[in-house]
């Protein structure tokens, strides 16, 4: 049987009852097409409904099956091979969601035959490759995985204490280890199962959360997986990933020449980033739309307001499509972002700019110097004013 992580029930408490409570009208609707199927048996066990959570692409689906005679019946869609949840809750009567009521398997496409003895967690499985696999992996990770976050508690607590020398160098340490065990468990996967299921989960792992990830050291283990893995929608979501971070980490690169490209404004006028050489410029990408964005944009303001004399200037990129034409211009005139140029390309959902440096989130910005080069970026919550500082008041 697959050991239960605690920690990942604990937080599936929550979120999974917020998501089965809002999606509830649309629980239990035919997926357009289908390619796995669960046949479950519940062993003396007697619940009402069970759930499937899982994902396609960036969207999270959720499905439901009534059980009768002790036994359900799951269809549904996916690609590749994922972690899936299976849950049982009775909304009329519980109102959490309880660990023994939640499953976690590895499902492929194909039929699998589901077991649950005495609790529902409980289960043993057979059908496609990949659940032993899984089981596997999960398993060898999990005392690193449980190092790791110990160490990122005890620095989080040692924050809380204001010692930030010692949770600094906590933090590091943890960084390194994370580091270490990761291209050691799931990168050592991937080397020696790399036609598994689940070499696409481990690759996933690997990289991490985060918008910015390593594509150079991700090309290699992405290049090793079954080509249908590839082809699927996820597979070649994570290929962007890995080609914007390299873009990202060549031409946005500190110390390299940035890329000129033409977009219209407000007006309806091109504009240009090399309209902006021999000054200055921050090239500043943000949408009206974007929280982040929108609470930095005061900093901008002082750096302009500051520096504007001095010769700097800022070109804002927005990734506002046509659609929101209207919410990009009351943005602008709301957060008092009217001194200076702003440009958007509004008939692309991906903006052209975004493909040329490599952008994986916003807001981002790179600072270019007047030779062209990008001198720095990612510059966040007053950043920008302190190396304008450096710079131009010398």
């Amino acid at each position: 049987m697959l050991p239960i992580d605690r920690s990942v029930i604990k937080n599936y408490h929550e979120k999974l009852l917020g998501v089965l409570l809002m999606a509830a009208p649309f629980l239990g609707l035919a997926q357009n097409k289908t390619n796995f199927e669960i046949k479950g048996k519940l062993d003396s066990i007697d619940v009402p409904m069970v759930y499937i959570v899982h994902s396609q692409g960036f969207k999270q689906i959720i499905d439901s099956a009534e059980v009768t005679n002790h036994a359900y019946r799951l269809k549904g869609y996916l690609e590749v091979g994922q972690p899936t949840v299976l849950m049982t809750y009775n909304m009329r009567t519980t109102k959490q969601i309880q660990p023994d009521g939640i499953a976690l398997l590895f499902l492929s496409p194909g039929t699998s035959m589901v077991t649950h003895t005495k609790k529902f967690h409980d289960i043993t499985i057979s059908g496609p490759a990949g659940y032993n696999d899984y089981k596997t992996l999960t398993a060898t990770a999990k005392p690193y995985e449980d190092k790791n976050q110990a160490l990122k508690t005890k620095a989080y607590e040692l924050l809380k204490q204001k010692d930030t020398i010692t949770a600094n160098n906590v933090y590091a340490k943890q960084y390194a280890f994370e580091q270490g065990f990761m291209d050691k468990i799931y990168g050592g996967f991937i080397k020696q199962h790399p036609k598994s299921p689940v070499a696409f989960f481990a690759l996933q792992k690997l990289a991490g959360t985060g918008h910015s990830i390593d594509g150079q050291k991700l090309k290699p283990y992405f290049d090793m997986l079954p080509s249908n893995i590839k082809a699927s929608e996820d597979g070649q979501q994570f290929n962007k990933r890995i080609t914007d971070a390299i873009t990202f980490n060549t031409k946005g690169a500190i110390g390299s020449l940035a890329t000129d490209f033409t977009l219209l404004d407000t007006a309806g006028h091109a504009v240009k980033l090399s309209d902006f050489k021999g000054k200055y410029v921050l090239l500043d990408l943000w949408a009206s739309w974007c929280s982040p964005c929108r609470a930095d944009n005061p900093h901008l303001v002082a750096a302009y307001n500051t520096y504007h004399k001095k010769g700097f200037e800022i070109l804002s990129v927005s990734l506002d499509t046509r659609q929101r034409e209207k919410a990009w211009h009351n943005a602008i005139n709301h957060d008092h972002l009217t001194a200076w140029a702003h440009v958007a390309d509004l008939d692309h959902e991906t903006n052209s700019v975004v493909t040329l440096y490599g952008v994986s989130g916003i807001p981002q910005n790179f600072l270019i110097a007047p030779d062209g080069k990008i001198i720095a970026r990612s510059l966040r919550d007053g950043d920008l004013e302190k190396q304008l500082s450096k710079i131009l008041n010398n």
